[in-house]
């Protein structure tokens, strides 16, 4: 019977289960973060998370709890990107 509950276990959790992050998409993930911090300066680490939560159920539509690691990786740039725009105005 034990053998049975950890086979059905096991089977679960392969199904809610993403393949682990890379070192570096890791690496990449952080520093886009680090840099998302330091354009907002105002903004603490618990709101900077919490804003990247709000995005990703906005752009990839879906929870931050899910997200495959790479597609957080480009909400997390695409945000990095609009705080560098309207930090440094483009001078066109």
């Amino acid at each position: 019977m034990d053998r049975m509950i950890r086979q059905m276990t096991t089977q679960v959790n392969k199904q809610w289960t993403h393949p682990a992050m890379t070192d570096s998409l890791r690496t990449e993930l952080l520093q886009s973060l680090s840099e998302v911090a330091e354009l907002s300066p105002d903004v603490r680490i618990g709101q900077m998370l919490a804003n990247v939560g709000f995005l990703v159920e906005a752009r990839a539509g879906g929870s931050i709890w899910d997200i495959d690691d790479s597609d957080l990786l480009r909400v997390v740039q695409q945000h990095r990107d609009e705080l560098e725009r309207r930090i440094i105005p483009s001078a066109t």
